[in-house]
């Protein structure tokens, strides 16, 4: 179920950590940090980074390091919105985005979507009928669909959020996976846009770090919600992977990662059909025959933990005339046991 992308005991990941770890100073854990955000060196490693990504970053943009993706969320919702705001998500999102919004009482909206990515002409019409305050997009390998926004896609939505001044939160957080490297809507949409990076899903789930990147305008209030809610960065994590990204030990991470999640695939193609070549995750349809009730059941008899659609959508478990399950396929090393699980799933849901 959770998106474990498998690191084991003596595997890159942990090595690249502890040598890492041997250019940490006591010094710098041992006081608080209270001009982190104003310091050049931070700034050219929040640079070296996004130049990998191949996003840009202009004079006019600030940069913001939370502890993790789900804080730099947290940081941006309670910074940028205030409650009764009304935020679009696809029909299926990030599930701890849907909570988030709950605490923060946030209003979700969801639209479909389709082979594209979000269905920018529902979009359009909501934009026209009430006040939308933000949008909410994953472009490439949205959680949980796999559904990817191609550049004709992000232009229209950069658009749209010029022409009715919303803000777009931009979720990017796999787009170290990405070969082909598409502009970033933060590169279309540069005063609407909030970017998020992190780096869970490249180096371990324990490192909760994240980048963000938005226009300077909005720098006094995501500051305001990031020293309320976090005080200071994570001085650690951030210790860590500046050291990886200085020293361009996270590429081999990368690549590893990738060619770990090619073997997969190749498991999972030989008894699923394939969402995404190239995801560490997998969304499979429920027999439409099958009662989604009496599939949980059997699921977690079987013992094996997988989640289901409902899970991904902004009204809960309301009825749905088709049901999904979200198949990590990243975290088990031993492919034979990726096969065998599979196998039994299969005979689960099909």
């Amino acid at each position: 179920g959770i998106l474990n992308m498998g690191s084991t005991p003596n595997s890159l990941a942990e090595k690249t950590i502890k040598l890492a770890m041997s250019h940490v100073t006591l010094a710098t854990l041992s006081r608080y940090s209270t001009n982190a955000f104003d310091d050049q060196q931070y700034r050219q490693i929040c640079q070296q980074w996004f130049d990998y990504l191949q996003v840009p970053m202009n004079k006019n943009q600030s940069t913001l390091i939370t502890g993790g993706g789900q804080s730099g969320l947290a940081v941006i919702l309670s910074g940028l919105f205030k409650p009764y705001d009304t935020i679009v998500v696809d029909e299926y999102t990030y599930s701890n985005f849907i909570e988030l919004a709950k605490t923060l009482h946030i209003k979700l909206l969801a639209i479909a979507q389709n082979q594209d990515g979000m269905d920018l002409v529902a979009l359009e019409h909501l934009l026209t009928t009430q006040k939308i305050n933000g949008v909410y997009v994953m472009p490439f390998l949205s959680n949980p669909t796999n559904r990817s926004m191609p550049l004709i896609r992000r232009q229209q939505l950069a658009r749209l959020s010029r022409q009715h001044d919303f803000i777009i939160i931009e979720d990017d957080y796999l787009r170290h996976l990405d070969t082909q490297k598409l502009p970033a809507i933060i590169d279309l949409a540069p005063q609407n846009t909030i970017y998020i990076t992190s780096f869970s899903k490249i180096v371990a789930p324990g490192l909760r770090v994240a980048f963000l990147l938005y226009d300077q305008q909005f720098d006094r209030q995501l500051r305001h919600s990031f020293t309320n809610l976090n005080l200071q960065e994570p001085t650690l994590d951030f210790a860590i992977i500046s050291c990886l990204i200085v020293h361009h030990l996270i590429e081999p991470l990368i690549h590893y990662q990738r060619e770990q999640i090619e073997r997969h695939v190749a498991v999972f193609r030989e008894i699923f059909d394939l969402s995404a070549p190239s995801s560490p995750f997998q969304w499979v349809k429920i027999n439409p025959k099958m009662e989604i009730g009496k599939v949980k059941d059997d699921l977690a008899q079987q013992k094996i933990h997988v989640l289901l659609s409902p899970q991904f959508q902004a009204g809960g478990w309301r009825s749905h005339r088709d049901y999904f399950v979200r198949i990590a396929i990243a975290g088990i090393s031993d492919t034979a046991q990726l096969q065998h699980i599979l196998l039994r799933l299969k005979a689960i849901i099909r």
